[in-house]
């Protein structure tokens, strides 16, 4: 009896472990692994096993969870005392799961679902790298000399189907420094192409960009997108990259 109320609140119960195939993936791959249960001191019905990916951004100075995918296992079984059971799963990381970098945080949340006890749960961190046409644009620029100042997930529910996006921000290359002060993108993978969204913040140079500083107009956006032949060639990605850049060139 005691042993019973006691597992009703976590001493003694089930637990959960995940074990994930890897710990680095690229954004639109699939994860493999699998969920040990463990059996406590008493015999426990689990009534469902659950798995999801979760991703921390950041929305007016506070750090907000958000689950990007979820995918329920198994039905309702019930494990014996220090019985194990392994539970194999399958589950993709969405083409748009921000890129692990400058403190972003992804992880997979494993948990139970127990009649009248406290759910157990299992919390292991992955990596994520970018998906290869994403990093084909960001080596492109490294090499027409933009740096990457910083990567962050911040609150923007108008340029994605999730309440963050995840923006890339580079410092301009010698030639745009005149009229470029920062350069911003975000990227939206698909199946034959990436879609960019280009935010370029602008110089005052002038009384009139100086006023549109002031006033928070000096900010100016491009979409466009990048077809996957373009993006396996580095020398026609650049000159893409430039058709929609080329007006803040310095001119010579």
């Amino acid at each position: 009896m005691l042993a019973n109320v006691l597992a009703r609140v976590g001493i003694g119960g089930a637990k959960v472990v995940t074990r994930l195939e890897k710990a680095r993936y690229r954004q639109g791959e699939i994860l493999h692994g699998e969920v040990v249960v463990q059996g406590g001191q008493v015999k426990q019905r689990i009534e469902e096993i659950y798995i999801s990916v979760v991703v921390k951004y950041v929305q007016e100075g506070r750090i907000r969870s958000y689950v990007m995918r979820e995918r329920r296992l198994v039905e309702s079984f019930e494990i014996g005392l220090q019985e194990s059971k392994v539970v194999p799963f399958d589950i993709r990381l969405p083409s748009d799961a921000p890129i692990t970098v400058d403190g972003t945080v992804v992880y997979v949340n494993t948990g139970l679902e127990i009649n009248m006890a406290i759910d157990p749960r299992a919390v292991d961190g992955i990596d994520i790298e970018p998906h290869p046409f994403t990093d084909s644009v960001l080596k492109t620029l490294e090499k027409m000399g933009f740096t990457q100042i910083n990567v962050e997930c911040e609150h923007n529910q108008f340029f994605s189907r999730h309440p963050f996006v995840q923006k890339f921000r580079f410092s301009p290359a010698e030639d745009f420094r005149k009229r470029i002060e920062e350069l911003s993108f975000i990227f939206y993978v698909e199946a034959e192409e990436l879609q960019v969204i280009m935010e370029v913040k602008q110089r005052a140079t002038d009384l009139f960009s100086s006023l549109e500083e002031a006033l928070d107009l000096d900010q100016r956006l491009t979409r466009f997108s990048l077809s996957k032949g373009i993006l396996s060639d580095e020398k026609a990605l650049e000159k893409e990259l430039m058709k929609y850049m080329k007006v803040y060139k310095r001119r010579k």
